[in-house]
């Protein structure tokens, strides 16, 4: 067999068992399972993403009023119309200030940030300021 005939030759197997191997029931039901494994994952991370993104927004609601909230949101969503995905992803909506309502108690349980203070101390119900370090000490 000549080097011509030879490459010939090969190049048909090469053929004939690309085609035997996309015909192959067990070869394309393992290449389907495998689009179908993908398309869920790009699906659950989507899901955990928006469930973050949702649960962030609400801790900053309940930590802030929805005021607040809206104030801290206006510049970056001046600029969009109402139907700009943005807008509504970061406006407030129905779940997150349900969310936030339930958060609330429990984030703002008995103390409340002194600001006159400056940072780094709390505010207690009966107005004492207590140091969070030993730098802030008067």
């Amino acid at each position: 067999m000549s080097v011509e005939q030879h490459d010939d030759f090969r190049k048909r197997r090469s053929d004939i068992i690309k085609t035997h191997l996309r015909n192959d029931p067990k070869i394309r039901a393992a290449r389907r399972r495998m689009r179908v494994r993908f398309m869920l994952g790009i699906a659950s991370y989507t899901v955990v993403l928006a469930v973050t993104l949702i649960f962030a927004k609400s801790v900053t609601m309940a930590m802030h009023d929805a005021r607040s909230y809206r104030l801290m949101v206006a510049p970056v969503i001046r600029d969009l119309p109402d139907t700009h995905i943005g807008y509504t992803l970061l406006m407030p909506d129905p779940i997150s200030t349900k969310i936030a309502a339930f958060l609330r108690p429990y984030i703002n349980a008995g103390t409340r940030e002194h600001h006159a203070g400056g940072h780094g101390s709390i505010m207690t119900d009966n107005s004492r300021t207590v140091p969070l370090s030993l730098y802030d000490q008067n």
